[in-house]
């Protein structure tokens, strides 16, 4: 019998009594709790190690897991988990990645009403696999290892305790209300007599290959967003999702192979859970050329494999099937790929499960050619070997003394790539800021006038005090921030805030990088004239970064915070801004953020990689009423004031998105989110929600409605239109001249222009906008436009109507693809590759929409730009008219601004993939930017500098 080391790792993170607050109970000078017991063949009761039993004042179980709170024969907290899996598995199921939190404070939490609790889980079937005990200064671990397992480590805190032959150990002498962490390791003997016969020899594969996965090295998981997670086992890899589609995305993994096109095989998938089967991902290398140049994916259920969209023109040029239809996928059977692509070569296989519902299951392996990729250890053939262990952390608080707990009844799940996810190389610091602001330019701006009798007290306090500076206490009041949530400016010298306190850890160096708190001017002013009476500053001295725990790939710290109003600060109760959260950090891109908040003022936590120039949104919460900011000083470590009381929870992973339309000011991103800058009324309530104001970093807009993602998006003056996944076209922002397309209710929903809504109920393909005239063309192949109609600029003859405020007919019956609109003309492309224009045109105006025949060429892409055509035939050369910012074949050189009546060559080295009204992109991904205006002629396109146009995601 050879021997193998094998870690059974279990990913879990659990947070027990984290951050009690103080309660002003005295701690012990020695620690009067007893560690607890744990018999794994026994959960029924419990006992310390002085075999008295422990007095259970809680026992629940939801999911998979089971929480037992109460309190040792000396009175002291006691916290039991009890994880439980299927005896079929000997992996933590997804419903056993729960965080466990408790109340804050020295009450015990009261249960919520028996209709409140969540009913029970069916646990029938399910065995403990990990069992954890908490006491004030003792920590007690057991679980169930692998049948054969000989040899059991439990490490502290990266120290280990001497190897035991039970998977059972106890802590004594921590610290209370300390953090620790915790790595539990098995190790066991397989026999290679048990191993599994080899699978019969085919035809058609005289040696068939096993390559089992023993750890995820040779995998990369890169590519799986914060919704998902993968889960190396004995059984295989434990895909899972949450089902939370405005997530970064589900489960993803890639394997670098090298197969032959031609020697594929059948590729298959095996998978042991509930439907969908992940997506079969192949990597291609068609030409043969040692770099790859797209994927091919085969979907549950489908016989077709389908080219995914950034895939190298040359290969969709000679894909075996075209699509029959704009903007659908480049499909075929695999043999049909094979034989169009004969000196092709796989370069790596991969499997993705989406994030569109919550799915839980095992991919045991998966076969391309004569190989099996295997996840499951059991096919291991015997042979001399040794797998290194696998670290991960279990964070585990210990308890207050004398501080009784019990769950709280809003526990959620964690998000399970917390812990599980692959740490990112690419990854060297990670950061979050949390700031709490008055949205208000003054407090007597607020809409509350409980607000102002609050405001007036402190006031009349200072009066009180220093009668000379506030005579007339009614004629003052206290300035506010004036915004709305928005990034940390990138000056630091703005302190558009009333407090904040940022936290960066550095990945490479295992450190702090920056623990910094800070607070805003608190000022004074008249009411009527604003002019400044007095200020002061806030102490910082109550706003404190505790309970600091690390490891390689792990960082947590609690934000302890508590400032109160620095004109009273003899009456600490007036004007305490106050939360406490924890924040976890992980080297594979997720911060999770956990804890709770008084609900004013405003608060909100943003959070940066890489000290990157941008952030992202992890948190808002908006502002109630001052009435909650003295609650949240009286009532800190009660249950007083509940109403003003708010959970802090939210998951935010470092982005992999990828644009997937960008035009300058607004764009969308692969995984359905709007981003953009400019004008605040296109963002709020995200921005300022003024319709003139500016934001000049990165936010999020408004979002689209539920399971709904951007396909492209526009901005023309203040309006935004998006096309949309479900073929509805959204619109939101200015409702000038019928730019929305769609009408408005001022007197009943006065705030609608600023939400995101569908034009009609028409399915559409294509949109384009510009000023205030749009034109979209429907899935049949329809033109309809909206907002102001093209006239003859010449004649002065405006059209009746003069706009029009619902999406109308314009062109039907001509089976058109796109097309694209300008000032006062527009150009649509058919599905056969002709030219339609309407409007201003160089040889005068139409008044309809009339063709534009170049004989003996058809076209697959155009655009407009100031008073210039641009359009791309299907050779991919591109063609240019009107008055063009780059040469043709046509341009005078005596007379550059003369018009060019029909479409003309640009004569160039370069062949093109696309072409926009500022730039063309070649087959190769080479911009060619133009600058824009009529005065710019005759430019040679070989002269335009190559750069991208797209700014980095936040």
């Amino acid at each position: 019998m050879k021997q193998y080391a094998r870690a059974v790792a279990l990913g879990i993170t659990i947070s027990l009594a984290a951050a009690l607050l103080s309660t002003g109970q005295a701690q012990a000078d020695e620690p009067t709790d007893v560690p607890i017991v744990i018999d794994m063949t026994d959960l029924s009761s419990f006992h310390d190690a002085n075999d008295d039993s422990i007095t259970v004042s809680s026992d629940t179980t939801t999911g998979a897991q089971r929480t037992i709170t109460g309190s040792e024969a000396s009175g002291d907290p006691v916290v039991i988990v009890v994880y439980l899996n299927s005896p079929e598995s000997e992996n933590p199921s997804r419903d056993s990645l729960n965080t466990l939190t408790t109340e804050r404070g020295g009450e015990p939490n009261v249960p919520p009403p028996a209709e409140d609790n969540p009913q029970e889980a069916d646990t029938s079937g399910f065995v403990p696999q990990t069992v954890i005990a908490t006491t004030a200064s003792t920590i007690s671990v057991g679980w169930t290892g692998p049948s054969s397992a000989t040899r059991f480590t439990l490490s502290i805190n990266g120290s280990s305790l001497p190897p035991s032959s039970t998977p059972s150990f106890t802590v004594t002498g921590l610290v209370p209300d300390q953090a620790y962490q915790l790595a539990m390791e098995s190790t066991y003997d397989q026999d290679p007599a048990s191993s599994p016969e080899t699978p019969p020899v085919s035809d058609q594969c005289p040696e068939p290959q096993s390559v089992v996965t023993t750890n995820l090295n040779s995998w990369d998981l890169s590519g799986s967003g914060s919704g998902g997670v993968s889960l190396l086992g004995q059984n295989g890899l434990q895909v899972m999702t949450v089902g939370n589609t405005t997530t970064d995305g589900g489960a993803s993994g890639k394997r670098a192979v090298s197969v032959p096109m031609a020697e594929l095989g059948t590729p298959s998938i095996e998978w042991d859970g509930a439907s969908p089967v992940p997506a079969f991902d192949l990597t291609v290398d068609f030409n043969g050329d040692g770099e790859p140049d797209g994927v091919l994916t085969q979907s549950a259920g489908s016989h077709v494999w389908a080219l995914n969209s950034e895939a190298a023109q040359f290969v969709k040029d000679t894909a075996p099937i075209q699509p029959t239809a704009p903007d659908t996928d480049f499909s075929a059977e695999l043999s049909a790929w094979q034989g169009a692509f004969l000196d092709g070569e796989v370069t790596a296989i991969g499997f993705d499960q989406r994030n569109d519902a919550p799915t839980q299951g095992v991919l045991v392996g998966m076969t391309l050619g004569c190989t099996t990729y295997s996840f499951r250890s059991t096919d291991i053939e015997p042979a001399p070997a040794t797998v290194s262990a696998q670290s991960s952390y279990v964070s585990v608080h210990t308890l207050k003394p004398g501080v009784p707990v019990s769950p709280r009844s809003d526990s959620r799940q964690l998000n399970a790539a917390a812990t599980l996810a692959t740490a990112d190389p690419g990854l060297h610091s990670s950061e979050i800021a949390y700031r709490t602001f008055i949205p208000y330019e003054t407090l007597n701006d607020s809409p509350s006038s409980s607000d102002r009798l609050i405001e007036q007290g402190c006031i009349r306090l200072n009066a009180a005090l220093n009668p000379t500076k506030f005579p007339h206490p009614e004629d003052y009041t206290f300035v506010g921030d004036n915004r709305g949530f928005q990034q940390p400016d990138r000056d630091p010298n703005v302190h558009n805030y009333r407090t904040s306190m940022d936290f960066a850890w550095d990945w490479d160096q295992g450190q702090v990088l920056t623990q910094a708190k800070s607070v805003g001017q608190t000022t004074i002013v008249r009411r009527d004239d604003r002019s400044e009476i007095d200020h002061h500053f806030a102490s910082t001295a109550t706003m404190t970064f505790d309970n600091l725990v690390h490891s390689p790939d792990y960082a947590a710290v609690t934000l302890d915070h508590v400032a109160n109003d620095p004109f009273c600060p003899h009456l600490f109760a007036l004007g305490a801004i106050s939360y406490q959260v924890r924040v976890s950090m992980y080297r594979s891109g997720l911060t999770s953020i956990w804890g709770d908040r008084f609900t004013m003022p405003s608060h909100e936590a943003w959070v940066r990689w890489n000290s990157s120039a941008t952030w992202s949104n992890a948190f808002e919460g908006s502002a109630t009423t001052l009435a909650c900011l003295i609650g949240g000083a009286i009532a800190r470590g009660t249950h007083h004031f509940n109403n003003c009381r708010a959970n802090v929870v939210a998951d935010i992973s470092r982005t992999t998105d990828k644009w997937v339309s960008y035009n300058g000011q607004l764009g969308a991103t692969q995984s359905g989110r709007v981003w953009g800058s400019g004008n605040a009324a296109l963002f709020s309530p995200h921005a300022d929600g003024s319709m003139y104001c500016t934001v000049s970093a990165l936010v999020s807009a408004p979002p689209l409605p539920s399971q709904v993602k951007p396909l492209t998006v526009q901005v023309e003056e203040d309006s935004a239109i998006v096309l949309a996944s479900d073929h509805h076209i959204y619109t939101w922002g200015s409702i000038q001249q019928g730019g929305l397309g769609r009408t408005w209710d001022w007197e009943n929903d006065p705030n609608s222009y600023l939400i995101p809504t569908s034009v009609d109920n028409n399915e559409y393909k294509f949109v384009d906008q510009s000023r205030d005239t749009a034109f979209a063309v429907t899935t049949s192949g329809d033109i309809y436009t909206w907002g102001t109609r093209f006239y003859d600029t010449w004649t002065s003859e405006v059209p009746d109507p003069r706009v029009y405020e619902t999406p109308t007919p314009s062109l039907l019956g001509a089976d058109i693809d796109k097309v694209k609109a300008g000032d006062f003309t527009a150009v649509a492309l058919d599905t056969s590759g002709h030219l339609y224009v309407y409007g201003v045109t160089a040889d005068g105006f139409t008044t309809d929409w009339a063709p534009l025949p170049v004989p003996g060429v058809t076209f697959q892409d155009i655009s407009i730009g100031a008073n210039s055509y641009y359009a791309i035939d299907s050779t991919h050369r591109l063609w240019a008219w009107g008055q063009p910012a780059i040469q043709t074949d046509a341009s005078d050189p005596d007379n550059p601004y003369a018009p060019i009546s029909t479409p003309s060559l640009v004569t160039t080295g370069a062949t093109f993939a696309k072409v926009s009204r500022t730039e063309a992109v070649d087959t190769e991904g080479k911009r060619y930017s133009w600058p824009t205006g009529n005065w710019y002629t005759n430019i040679s396109i070989d002269s335009l500098a190559v750069a991208p146009i797209t700014p980095p995601l936040p």
